[in-house]
């Protein structure tokens, strides 16, 4: 992933797999040196319930901004 610097990720992650969609976005930044966006779902749809939790990830795995359950939340941080 020589060229890459930012690999933007569309989730729709639902409970209990929370931890998890943290932890792989900041190896997958940190593993091939590329920030991460990921854009989760959140809310219910009538069948499942997606926490939400939106983020961006440093190239070194530190998170930059995450948003929270909310609907429609926005993040956004500076990439050097």
């Amino acid at each position: 992933m020589a060229p890459t610097e930012l690999i933007i990720r569309p989730k729709g992650y639902m409970y209990p797999a929370k931890e998890q969609q943290v932890m792989v976005s900041k190896c997958m930044a940190w593993c091939n040196q590329v920030y991460v966006a990921v854009a989760n779902a959140s809310g219910f749809d009538g069948v499942y319930t997606y926490f939400g939790h939106s983020a961006v990830v440093g190239f070194d795995g530190r998170t930059l901004g995450e948003c929270g359950t909310e609907d429609n939340g926005i993040q956004y941080a500076q990439l050097s």
